[in-house]
């Protein structure tokens, strides 16, 4: 997490970006201090704001959620995005950094308010951890892509109906106006797996059209293991990387070698899987054959009834 908030504030600085960030504090432990009051934030930002917004487990109602696992959808996320104040806003997540060209892209203002930005996301070796330098980070990322989750047109054949849209990996990386992110309410909330697939087709079908960034606009994950991966799933996909079979096809290689060879994953060995696969289809199937986009949230989507508490760090 320090590499990629130090990365991207550093380039947000460097491209001169009117920006904010901001860190949603999730059901932070009672016992234990608040990020906002031990990560070393940069001082003396003149372009960067940095926002962090608490959420108490009292702040929460009756929200599903155990000890064991907290973030059982992606409220969080929309907690950020309802309360974030620039035009367009980016959904990431904390291991995830950008290309120079990528924030040089946006720094040059061709965002454009009715489209949906979306990203090949390329994993990259996690030795990038072990970098000390700034400048040598992302020269590493880009010479130690390990897979690529790109779009793989072959999947739609067998459903023509449905709109080609990038939906791989989408909660790494999804890019809109604020406009948008409003008109749909954010991602649907009690929904875990698959609100960020949802997601696309409700902005697609509300009117937003797709535009994929292309190297060298470059997302890039720093790898780590999974628990929602099945075993046989992630033991594929390595074989096949090895073997350089091309990346879109690997994709369904490794999804067939699934279904041929299951194993549960840590999410469902502990029943904690609650929309199948098949289950966020039907809904964009039933989106697309009624030609309208769901919307999911109330009116107090991403908590919007809750004051909740906000600081400004790094000044």
């Amino acid at each position: 997490m320090r590499l990629c908030f130090d990365s991207l504030i550093r380039q947000l600085e460097k491209f001169k970006i009117p920006s904010e960030l901001i860190l949603v504090e999730w059901l932070p432990p009672a016992d234990k201090p608040l990020l906002r009051d031990v990560y070393p934030w940069p001082r003396n930002l003149e372009y960067v704001r940095i926002r962090v917004i608490v959420v108490p487990s009292t702040a929460i109602g009756d929200y599903d959620y155990t000890e064991e696992f907290a973030i059982r959808d992606l409220t969080p996320w929309n907690v950020a995005i309802r309360r974030a104040a620039g035009r367009f806003i980016l959904s990431t997540v904390a291991d995830s950094l950008f290309s120079d060209a990528l924030i040089a892209y946006i720094a040059d203002e061709n965002l454009h308010a009715g489209k949906i930005y979306r990203i090949d996301r390329c994993d990259v070796n996690r030795a990038v951890l072990e970098i000390s330098s700034p400048e040598e980070w992302l020269a590493y990322c880009e010479g130690h892509i390990i897979d690529m989750h790109t779009l793989n047109p072959l999947k739609f054949l067998l459903k023509p109906k449905i709109p080609v849209l990038h939906d791989k990996a989408p909660g790494d990386f999804i890019l809109m106006s604020r406009a948008i992110w409003h008109k749909i309410r954010g991602f649907p909330q009690g929904i875990a797996p698959g609100a960020d697939h949802m997601l696309l087709y409700m902005a697609y079908l509300s009117g937003a059209q797709q535009e994929i960034m292309e190297k060298p606009l470059r997302l890039y994950h720093i790898d780590h293991d999974s628990s929602w991966k099945s075993p046989s799933y992630t033991l594929l996909r390595k074989l096949m990387i090895r073997w350089k079979i091309p990346f879109p096809l690997v994709d369904i290689l490794s999804h067939v070698g699934e279904r041929l060879f299951p194993v549960k994953s840590e999410w469902e060995k502990k029943n904690l899987c609650q929309l199948s696969a098949q289950t966020a289809n039907d809904y964009v199937a039933e989106m697309v054959g009624g030609k309208r986009s769901y919307i999911f949230n109330g009116e107090d989507w991403g908590l919007g009834h809750q004051n909740l508490e906000e600081f400004s760090v790094g000044h």
